[in-house]
């Protein structure tokens, strides 16, 4: 008898070997940068309703925060609640046919910001500052 279970325990070693080695080949990992947009996966359970055509995914969600190599900081907009989710309920959120008008507004030097020129930012200023002055004087004339 333990023969038979020693013989069990080495082939379960050398099977579990195997099944790790062919699922290390096909598994790759997911890093995320901040200021990506992702999608998250949160299947909700409904009673009487059929799973197949439930959309698990929601999102776009931006990446605030890389906390280590499995968990994030998502949030769906600037005034959202932030959480902290693993990166395998996450995927990259494709922009397909709809365009995400959306401009992330975390800020990180490595972010890259095409739409952030200099010569924009100043006339953004300016115009912030002209606004600015048109309320007070509204304000003030009232």
């Amino acid at each position: 008898m333990r023969q038979a279970y020693t013989l069990v325990r080495e082939n379960l070693g050398v099977a579990a070997k195997h099944n790790k080695r062919a699922y290390d080949l096909r598994v790759h990992a997911q890093t995320y940068k901040v200021g990506q947009w992702v999608r998250y996966f949160h299947p909700r359970k409904m009673a009487n309703r059929q799973d197949k055509w439930r959309r698990n995914f929601n999102g776009p969600f931006l990446v605030v925060k890389v906390i280590g190599p499995v968990n994030v900081i998502i949030q769906r907009s600037k005034r959202a609640h932030p959480f902290c989710v693993h990166v395998d309920k996450l995927k990259p959120y494709i922009h397909g046919f709809l365009k995400l008008t959306r401009r992330p507004w975390v800020r990180h030097r490595a972010m890259h910001r095409p739409w952030a020129r200099p010569c924009d930012l100043a006339q953004l200023r300016e115009a912030k500052m002209r606004n600015n002055r048109q309320r007070v004087s509204v304000k003030h004339s009232r």
